[in-house]
């Protein structure tokens, strides 16, 4: 079958001979101001808003969902559901654009490289209701077991990408990718003089109904855009070696530094000069989110970080503006590796990485600059390394303030749990991951040591041995008496999502106890699987939220006990 389209300019039609094939759809739920937690799409992802209201968060921007739209993320993006108001319904479809192969004669093979061709970020659906209908019908006949039905699933859905595909030629659509293309050039030039004239020439829109379209889009006017994007910026290049004020000023589009200057004091509360005062010490974080969140809990920004949508977001959204070199994440294998080079280029007084690094790769990184390891992850072992790098950096008190501190943070939580619910003690919690169609142990020790010991989570005696990440869950394990929660952490790789959706719907499962009782909840791995200060503290007040909501289910009006006091010092 081929898919294309005629009358539009704007997205190419592809090739002949390519066709669309559903892996896996569901609907799924985003309770009142919950998350759905964030996911990366190894598979090209349609979102469709069928109920309530629904932010979509992706490439660090959240969008309200609207009825009758198709949103698209791409293999290789992250998103994320915010609820608003009323629990919200969305369909999550997860397609592949599949071509004939050129090596194998009669095989298929990906074309994903070519879906962001047919199909934009957004499309609205030119008929009104029929895209929440075709997804309900996508997934009741994939459940359905029928392979008549199934085959019928397969068709609707490359009926709705067509649908979607080809509304990109409507008026209101086109008008969306004017601006959307207008963003995007705001985003690649922001040092260039934009005036509303010429912004509304390039979206082919008037400038007034440029204007409009542009803040009912993004939430701001575009002048505030360019602004927040300038600053931004200017941060960066500031922290940069070598740069002078009126360099930087220059070169992020304002020719008077002093408008520069006030402009950036209004905007960030310090003086450009304050703020570079501010870095005394040059450090790069390396590899993994721990380094970044050990020295975070000494308020020490570093110069290097590997930030990532997905791995490290929260830290991103944060602080991403004020860190001026963005790492990849992970190891890297050899000196030719970009993270490396960079590391080099920026000569930082001090390397911060995780204790895995070792061999040939700490090597390399020495060479650069001295290295500190954080400790291997054991009981308690985030505080040695808080308090070693503090010792470093000059900031033992710091360090030993902020272990003082967040003890006392920790018994009032702990204090809190055993509260709710009406209970005496703390209730038990057994820690699970599924990858595939496996159930296993949670394989950070350090983490659940903090949570069994420091916040009095009792630990059922089915539990398996910490730290091994192998070590299956069975349904014995999960039926035991002494389980009052399961806290479960699903991989978020397309499989995975696939065989929960299948383990959740089974007689099996469903008839697990905890289950019945509304007793499972989820866990992101961010922050569960960073094992650092930072890291931590954000699991405390997650676990502290997941159990206050089952105590609002389980009890008309549970304790709200040191809540408020929990919440805000998070």
């Amino acid at each position: 079958m081929e898919l294309s389209r005629t009358g539009s300019s704007a997205y190419p039609a592809p090739a002949p001979e390519r066709t669309i094939y559903l892996h896996h759809a569901e609907l799924a739920t985003v309770g009142h101001a919950g998350h759905l937690t964030q996911m990366m799409a190894t598979q090209t992802t349609l979102i469709i808003l069928l109920e309530g209201h629904c932010h979509l968060k992706k490439k660090n921007r959240s969008t309200l969902m609207k009825m009758d739209t198709v949103y698209t993320c791409y293999p290789g993006t992250t998103f994320e559901f915010i609820g608003k108001g009323e629990p919200s319904l969305v369909a999550i479809l997860r397609v592949e654009l599949y071509q004939p192969s050129t090596s194998r004669p009669g095989m298929l093979e990906s074309a994903s490289q070519h879906i962001s061709a047919l199909l934009p970020d957004e499309a609205a659906h030119p008929v009104p209701g029929a895209a929440g209908d075709c997804c309900r019908s996508v997934c009741a006949m994939l459940r359905s077991g029928d392979p008549i039905q199934q085959l019928r699933a397969q068709l609707q859905v490359m009926g709705l990408v067509i649908d979607a595909a080809s509304a990109c030629s409507s008026g209101s659509s086109m008008q969306a990718s004017g601006v959307e293309r207008v963003k995007h050039y705001m985003d690649e030039h922001p040092e260039e003089p934009l005036n509303s004239g010429k912004l509304a020439e390039l979206a082919g829109l008037s400038p007034k109904h440029f204007a409009e379209q542009f803040k009912k889009r993004y939430g701001k006017s575009a002048r505030e855009y360019i602004t927040e994007l300038r600053l931004a910026k200017a941060k960066r290049l500031m922290l940069r070696p070598g740069r002078k004020l009126k360099d930087v000023a220059h070169e992020v589009g304002y020719q008077d530094e002093f408008y520069f200057s006030r402009l950036f004091k209004k905007e960030f509360g310090v003086s450009p000069s304050s703020y570079i005062g501010k870095r005394k010490h040059k450090i790069a974080a390396y590899a993994c989110a721990s380094t970044l969140g050990t020295l975070l809990a000494l308020e020490q920004l570093p110069y290097l970080a590997p930030l990532h949508p997905k791995w490290t977001n929260y830290y991103l959204e944060r602080y991403g503006d004020d860190i001026p070199y963005h790492l990849e994440y992970g190891s890297s294998d050899s000196a030719a590796h970009p993270n490396i080079k960079q590391i080099a280029e920026a000569a930082p007084e001090l390397i911060v990485c995780p204790d895995y690094v070792t061999g040939t790769e700490y090597e390399t990184l020495r060479d650069i600059a001295p290295v500190f390891k954080l400790p291997p992850e054991g009981p308690g072992s985030w505080k040695q390394g808080l308090i070693q790098l503090g010792a470093i950096l000059g900031l033992e008190k710091e360090a030993l303030q902020w272990t003082r501190e967040f003890e006392i943070r920790s018994q009032k939580t702990s204090r809190a749990i055993s509260s709710l619910h009406g209970r005496k003690a703390a209730p038990s919690i057994l820690f699970v991951r599924m990858i595939r169609g496996r159930l296993l142990g949670f394989d950070s020790a350090g983490t659940l040591d903090y949570v069994y010991n420091d916040l009095g989570i009792r630990r059922p005696r089915c539990t398996p041995r910490d730290g091994d990440e192998w070590s299956p869950v069975t349904w014995e394990q999960l039926q035991a008496e002494d389980v009052d929660y399961v806290a479960l952490m699903i991989r978020q790789d397309s499989k995975t999502l696939e065989q929960w959706q299948a383990l959740s719907r089974s007689p099996e499962w469903r008839a697990l106890q905890v289950v019945r009782q509304d007793r499972v909840f989820m866990l992101s791995s961010n922050p569960w699987r960073e094992y650092s200060p930072i890291g931590l503290d954000r699991a405390r007040l997650d676990l502290f939220n997941h159990l206050k909501s089952a105590g609002k289910k389980s009890m008309p009006n549970p304790p709200a006990v040191y809540g408020e006091d929990i919440a805000n010092r998070s």
